[in-house]
């Protein structure tokens, strides 16, 4: 439940960045946070920009991005081009991502660009990991490896090891 501050430096122009924030998570027992749920820009970058203009000015205490972030992982355009286009709204807001077919062209790229959770005590990979808000367990399937048996074995012990959150979240890319 604490608000930090934080400026990135530029080495290409040899400069920080303005002031950016973002709140940490509120304390295990409270039940009164809110979410969004986004995903699929992949290539409508217009209306990426439209959804995270619109998005940042929630009041939401995160958002779990639901896959196909890029049209083509491994396109480093397509990469500037979504944070261009979700600037304001990357950067002062705190994003949980599954990956989507679209993002899975490279998953050595996407494993570069974010840092997710692993999820303890159950293990997990930056693929498939929970995190633990207020009253509720959020998890991220990768939904494209979904005969994984570790994956399913994972699910299993973190469901087991949450049995007394009162909510279960799932989040994931394709049904």
């Amino acid at each position: 439940n604490t608000t930090i501050y934080y400026q990135l430096f530029d080495s290409n122009v040899n400069q920080w960045t303005t002031g950016k924030s973002y709140k940490t998570a509120p304390t295990e027992t409270t039940d009164n946070f809110s979410f969004l749920a986004i995903g699929d820009s992949r290539s409508g970058m217009n209306i990426w920009n439209q959804v995270s203009n619109l998005a940042h000015s929630k009041e939401a205490d995160f958002t779990v991005f639901n896959g196909d972030i890029v049209n083509n992982g491994g396109s480093v355009t397509d990469w500037d081009d979504w944070f261009s286009n979700g600037q304001q709204f990357v950067e002062n807001n705190l994003v949980f991502h599954s990956m989507g077919n679209h993002d899975a062209s490279s998953v050595p790229t996407y494993l570069n660009i974010f840092e997710l959770p692993l999820s303890q005590p159950t293990g997990g990979t930056e693929l498939y990991y929970s995190f633990n808000y207020g009253n509720a367990v959020f998890i991220s399937l990768n939904s494209e490896d979904p005969s994984n048996d570790a994956q399913y074995n994972w699910l299993v012990n973190t469901l087991q090891a949450n049995q007394n959150k009162t909510w279960k979240i799932i989040f994931f890319h394709r049904p």
